[in-house]
């Protein structure tokens, strides 16, 4: 897609509005099998990655076969890759579209690589991201400051292999009280609001290289991968300069809300120096 796509809509009105959207085509098509190598290196060297101190990764079958077959989760080693920085967090179109929502500068937070393999995958129950960020609850507030909730596909994503479902204009809710059910998220059932599942709830199917947006305060949710094709999509949170104290006032705690800037002036910004893991040096660790 060009860039004059990003500006023929208010993709700002669209998502607090309706809750969320697709943008189709984001990342050039070419680089998604260069992407997907990069995930490869990075789940096979998990253990170095870990010993670096920033591995983050949750492990789901570790004696998977195939790397990206034993993970569920690989986070913070996204955000020390140049390549993958390049191609995804800094690269134009990534940019423009972040900031016709956010009408700012902005920075990454949270998120990585969520992998699904085949016949395998957990759930992830309905919640808010609001309440995954520890916010309190509160009335529905459209002067809210909006966070960037995405996830960019670089498997196709089906409802049959867990792709992410929502529930358009839940947002509306505000933010609302979650309970602890045993799962890896607090959850709450969209049924005690009103919603009927059956015919409420969005599946958000997606070809590789689209971008899924939704509001902090939107209702999702994601299924098992019940087919045989492998689901594995990077999910994060980008975030308004001009919000991060607004989001410390409520996260006091939290010293990484920007650590982590995209972009200055509206210009794309290069991985700093000290994030970047420099994949020579990973390989010379595991020789």
């Amino acid at each position: 897609m060009k860039r004059d796509e990003i500006r023929d809509k208010n993709w700002n009105r669209e998502l607090l509005e309706k809750g969320y959207f697709i943008f189709h085509g984001l990342l050039n098509r070419d680089d998604i099998p260069i992407i997907k190598e990069r995930v490869r290196f990075i789940a096979e060297h998990a253990d170095i990655y870990e010993q670096l101190g920033i591995g983050h990764v949750k492990e789901d079958r570790p004696n998977a076969r195939n790397p990206l077959h034993r993970f569920y989760r690989l986070n913070s080693p996204a955000y020390h890759n140049e390549t993958l920085w390049k191609k995804m967090i800094s690269n134009p179109r990534t940019v423009g579209l972040v900031r016709s929502v956010l009408q700012d500068d902005f920075c990454v937070n949270a998120g990585g690589f969520f992998l699904k393999p085949p016949r395998h995958g957990s759930i992830t129950p309905w919640h808010q991201d609001s309440a995954a960020w520890n916010m309190p609850p509160a009335p529905y507030d459209p002067n809210e400051p909006v966070m960037f909730d995405f996830w960019i596909a670089i498997d196709r994503a089906t409802k049959e292999n867990g792709c992410l479902q929502l529930i358009p204009f839940s947002q509306k809710l505000g933010r609302i009280a979650h309970q602890r059910q045993g799962n890896k998220l607090t959850e709450v059932d969209p049924r005690d609001h009103g919603y009927n599942l059956e015919q409420d709830a969005v599946a958000c199917e997606m070809e590789p290289g689209d971008i899924l947006v939704w509001h902090q305060n939107a209702l999702h949710y994601s299924g098992p991968n019940r087919s045989d094709k492998q689901r594995i999509g990077l999910a994060g949170t980008f975030i308004a300069k001009r919000d991060v104290p607004w989001m410390r006032a409520i996260r006091p705690g939290n010293k990484y809300l920007d650590y982590l800037p995209v972009c200055e002036n509206g210009h794309p910004l290069d991985l700093p120096k000290e994030f970047l893991i420099d994949e020579d040096q990973v390989l010379a660790m595991a020789s």
